[in-house]
């Protein structure tokens, strides 16, 4: 686990860095320094195209003013790669532009669980695009849309629920496999029992396998 934070990396004294970086290295964190759009983008093609970089599993680019710029690296890294679990692309002054190539490879995402956008410029129409994308996906557990004060709760919600879902087919790839006694068994039914990772800033929202509630039946 690397970590680099506010070191004043640029464009060129990163890529530099990654590629002295160790082989097995899974997590490098480049937070709050001065790497563009440019530099992301080198990263991401080194990804792709240099297996020896295969074990990395999370990365983070949090508060680097990149824009959207990046964000279709970055989707046809995650398309490519499957053993990257966690990436942070919060506070990099994504809108909606950038939303929208994120959204389009989510549905086809096998390794990837967590997914950090907040604080970036995102509107209602980004929220309903990724919720869209999150009905479609079966690994996401955590996606963190926090200080994106356009999204609203109703959409914040429904995402909740598809994470939640998500988190029970982990645990349970077959429901019948739950055990009667499971915490998060009730009354025969499956409900989660972890909390669901944050997203916005709202708590969790229990919902059941088979619940057809108006509620639930809402943003189906």
């Amino acid at each position: 686990h690397i970590c680099l934070s506010r070191c004043g990396l640029t464009d060129e004294s990163f890529i530099s860095i990654v590629s002295y970086l160790p082989k097995r290295m899974q997590r490098l964190e480049v937070p709050h320094n001065e790497i563009t759009a440019a530099g992301v983008e080198t990263f991401c093609s080194i990804l792709l195209s240099d297996h020896n970089y295969s074990n990395i599993q999370a990365f983070s680019f949090h508060g680097n003013k990149t824009g959207d710029k990046p964000c279709r690296a970055i989707s046809d890294l995650l398309s490519e790669n499957s053993t990257l679990k966690d990436v942070n692309l919060s506070f990099m002054e994504i809108t909606d532009g950038g939303a929208i190539h994120l959204a389009r490879v989510i549905p086809t995402l096998k390794g990837l669980q967590q997914l950090h956008l907040e604080g970036n410029c995102l509107s209602l129409s980004s929220g309903i695009t990724l919720y869209e994308a999150l009905k479609k996906n079966r690994s996401l557990t955590s996606l963190r849309l926090r200080h994106c004060r356009a999204i609203t709760s109703c959409i914040l919600k429904a995402i909740s629920q598809c994470l939640e879902t998500n988190q029970i087919r982990l645990l349970y790839p077959l429901r019948s496999a739950v055990p009667e006694n499971a915490p998060g068994r009730q009354d025969g039914r499956v409900v989660s029992f972890m909390p669901v990772a944050p997203v916005g800033h709202y708590g969790t929202v229990l919902k059941s396998f088979g619940d057809n509630s108006p509620s639930s039946r809402r943003f189906r």
